[in-house]
């Protein structure tokens, strides 16, 4: 005798689109979970390059009793002479004023130069820059006397314009408002020797202008503003000369001022 099979139902609309719309629930629910995962990745993997720069920072001073001009370096012509706004620059890779990745090769890798947040790929992309907030120093940054003292194996066109690689995100970095958003087309200095352009008693010690007496603690080497301007992060990545680099609050990061600011 056989046995008789109900034949199979399948799935009413009803049921599917049920189903959908638990997944789309799901998916609206995991979706920014996962963005803020890669958001924060990215903001360590910031701070652990700016640990590296620090540590070959510290190096170089060791060798040199100073600390360079710049990071990664200014923008260049092909004779080796610095660019200042004409022709074309060369590729950052051909600079020859490199200070932690040039004779001594603190550095290998110029990736560690760029935030992961920082969408300029192209090594020859180049910008002046603004001094920011709240420093005495004020307006397009140029060659100083004090850059000319410090690289004293290369002619510095005092008074003009710096242009740097916008592939460097720890020389420089995109213009905040005061409430985190980026200032379009505006890049700011965020390394530096020298924020107030003067000396004597009344100057602000922590400055690495004063490589030997600049407290550790309070003094500001550089930071990253490039998770606030692209990923619309509330925190920017400060690194102290002390070695410790930490998320600070960006309104009042951008209130205070690298002069200023304390964790």
């Amino acid at each position: 005798m056989y046995q008789a099979y109900s034949a199979r139902k399948g799935f009413s609309l009803v049921e599917l689109l049920t189903v959908i719309a638990i997944i789309a629930i799901l998916a609206a629910i995991a979706f920014p979970v996962f963005n803020n995962v890669r958001k924060k990745q990215r903001e360590s993997t910031c701070l652990t390059q700016m640990h590296d720069l620090y540590r070959n920072l510290k190096l170089y001073y060791a060798d040199n009793n100073k600390y360079p001009a710049a990071l990664l370096g200014f923008a260049e012509n092909i004779d080796g002479t610095f660019y200042t706004g004409s022709g074309q620059p060369v590729s950052l890779e051909r600079l020859t004023y490199r200070p932690l990745t040039g004779e001594q090769r603190y550095l290998k890798d110029k990736n560690v130069f760029s935030c992961p947040d920082n969408p300029v790929k192209d090594p020859q992309q180049v910008t002046t820059v603004v001094y920011p907030p709240n420093v005495p120093l004020t307006g397009t940054v140029v060659f100083t006397q004090r850059i000319a003292d410090n690289i004293r194996n290369k002619a510095v066109p005092a008074g003009q314009p710096i242009y740097f690689y916008t592939y460097d995100s720890y020389d420089i970095g995109p213009r905040l408002d005061s409430n985190g958003r980026p200032i379009p087309n505006t890049w700011e200095l965020h390394y530096s020797l020298d924020w107030t352009g003067g000396s004597g008693p009344g100057d602000p010690p922590n400055q690495l202008k004063y490589a030997s007496t600049a407290p550790e603690n309070s003094t500001v080497v550089t930071w990253c503003t490039h998770h606030a301007a692209l990923a619309g992060s509330d925190q920017v990545n400060v690194l102290l000369l002390s070695g410790t680099a930490k998320n600070a609050p960006v309104r009042a990061f951008m209130a205070q001022g690298p002069l200023n600011f304390r964790f």
